[in-house]
């Protein structure tokens, strides 16, 4: 790959952040999905410069002081939108417009709020274990439980504890699948629709929310 395929692989990449950052919930101070107007300019200018001006463009935000904005991508479990992740990367086709030590600062600014994550989703998943330590164990009443439960973790504790007494249980199934979207585990969202249409081709629940899920996820 020459400099010209590499560059551009790297704009598209640029690109694709830019556009996935109202998807992904990021939100500006007030509340707004985040528009990063100034970065899209920059990244015009560099693009119209040509060469390797985008690759500059990247590392003069690398090395730049660090703003709130890896505070927002860290809530939003979206560290992947940062300029950070795509110089850090070692398999990346335009890995070689970087050096090992704008690899090195890369993984260095992002590894506290990748932490940060690890440790939020540890906790999610020992608040789950707890309330699904006292569940009921009748698959009557965890039915009755899921049908009124709003809280995701406690629909994803509820749920699996279904399928653990009913493996092919579709409802369940769809159930836990919502729930993981909600707390943006989108990898077990999509395995549990997935299953569903494994079991059942034709339906319509499990096949629009992944569908949604897909379209979200891209």
């Amino acid at each position: 790959m020459d400099d010209r395929d590499a560059i551009a692989a790297l704009i598209s990449d640029l690109h694709w952040q830019i556009d996935q950052m109202g998807p992904r919930g990021i939100k500006d101070k007030a509340g707004n999905p985040y528009n990063p107007s100034y970065y899209k300019r920059g990244l015009k200018n560099s693009i119209d410069r040509g060469g390797l001006a985008v690759a500059e463009y990247v590392r003069r935000y690398l090395y730049k002081a660090p703003s709130d904005g890896y505070k927002k991508l860290e809530d939003a479990d979206s560290l992947d939108l940062a300029c950070e992740a795509l110089v850090a990367d070692a398999g990346k086709p335009y890995a070689r417009l970087f050096t090992d030590a704008d690899r090195a600062t890369a993984t260095a600014r992002l590894a506290p709020h990748a932490d940060a994550i690890e440790r939020r989703r540890a906790a999610t998943t020992k608040r789950i274990e707890a309330r699904r330590s006292v569940l009921p164990k009748d698959i009557t009443e965890l039915r009755e439980l899921a049908a009124a439960t709003t809280d995701p973790e406690d629909a994803i504790a509820v749920n699996s504890a279904i399928l653990t007494l009913a493996p092919q249980d579709a409802v369940a199934m769809n159930r836990l699948g919502r729930a993981y979207q909600a707390i943006g585990s989108l990898d077990a969202a999509e395995q549990a629709f997935r299953q569903v249409i494994d079991l059942d081709p034709n339906n319509k629940i499990a096949t629009q929310r992944l569908r949604d899920l897909l379209r979200q996820r891209r």
